[in-house]
């Protein structure tokens, strides 16, 4: 579970959103690293940002890996679930040392 003193609350004007970037890139670039990814909670339509690990990149460019967060709003996903991911939606990426 996440400690508590990292999580923090956005309004929608500043937090994440999908990156451009990251369209650009070869789809198989991603495999090893997490992506961050905006779920919507259903009844409230509340985002929260989660990280996902890329384990595979289908042929059609979709990414599929599991989710690495623990999420705090009750959304459809929790840690370790299996999730399929655009490259459209990627709003930050990380390789293990830094944010590219």
């Amino acid at each position: 579970m996440e400690d508590l003193r990292n999580i923090y609350c956005t309004c929608t004007k500043h937090s994440s959103r999908p990156q451009a970037k990251y369209a650009s890139w070869d789809p198989t670039q991603f495999i090893g690293k997490w992506v961050k990814v905006g779920f919507t909670e259903k009844l409230t339509e509340r985002v929260e940002h989660l990280w996902v690990q890329i384990l595979v990149v289908t042929k059609e460019g979709k990414l599929h890996g599991t989710v690495d967060n623990d999420p705090l709003l009750n959304l459809d996903v929790k840690y370790g679930d299996p999730v399929e991911v655009s490259i459209f939606e990627i709003e930050s990426c990380y390789d293990g040392k830094s944010v590219l």
